[in-house]
């Protein structure tokens, strides 16, 4: 009898054994570095997909994005959490620099970081240099893929939307082309004659005048009567033609 009791005794003791080991390689496989990797993989691709998930509803653009982490290192791993996270934001997510707040609810923490989102797609850029008041053609421009998160001045996405258009200074090669470097062509040049055009609901009236300052397409500038002698304010629609409604 007794005999048989240590026979029982020493199996329970083996199964707890065999139970304790279990534990302890679980927990070993869990904390070794290729269970730390892929949990951090898990949190930071939870979280890009999260980010370009919104910021292609919100944009509509389907081209190649991307999120990277700002000043974070390959190593860093979130503190534990029992449940998914929930990413907070200020604004909606938009190409380049965006800080974000990832929030745990059990535990309870919050880890404020900022992340980059990387957004490719085309751009106009200089093929060779431009001097000041240069008016632009074909020659002078091309389309480069780069990223538009790093534009923080703008760009333009056509090469159409840049020629006859003049640059406001020297600009070099490989400069992406944006609003504050550009200007259009002034159309009507100071103490010009130009025509006035009257353009009313039943009426047409042309009348010469003399433009008071320089002004491109759709400008507004002062031109004086020549008939009349009145200064009036009107607005370039042509070489030469200007419109007063």
């Amino acid at each position: 009898m007794t005999l048989l009791r240590l026979h029982y005794q020493s199996i329970a003791e083996a199964r707890t054994m065999s139970g304790i080991i279990l534990i302890i390689s679980l927990l070993t496989c869990l904390l070794s570095p290729q269970a730390r990797a892929q949990s951090d993989r898990d949190w930071r691709q939870h979280i890009e997909q999260q980010l370009l998930q919104q910021w292609r509803q919100q944009t509509g653009i389907r081209d190649d994005a991307s999120i990277s982490f700002i000043g974070i290192s390959h190593q860093y791993q979130l503190p534990q959490c029992q449940l998914p996270l929930t990413i907070d934001a200020l604004r909606p997510p938009l190409a380049g620099r965006n800080n974000i707040a990832i929030r745990c609810d059990a535990p309870y923490w919050v880890q404020n970081m900022a992340i980059q989102l990387h957004h490719m797609t085309n751009m106009v850029t200089l093929k060779r240099p431009l001097a000041s008041d240069q008016v632009i053609t074909n020659k002078d421009v091309r389309l480069a893929r780069l990223d538009a998160g790093e534009q923080t001045k703008g760009y333009y996405a056509a090469i159409e939307q840049v020629l006859g258009q003049k640059a406001k200074r020297s600009l070099r090669p490989g400069t992406v082309l944006s609003e504050d470097m550009l200007s259009l062509p002034d159309l009507i040049q100071r103490r010009q004659r130009v025509t006035i055009q009257v353009d009313r609901p039943g009426i047409r009236v042309e009348m010469p005048g003399e433009a008071l300052s320089s002004g491109h397409l759709g400008e507004s500038i002062r031109v004086r009567n020549l008939q009349s002698r009145r200064i009036v304010e009107a607005t370039v629609v042509e070489a030469g033609l200007v419109q007063v409604r």
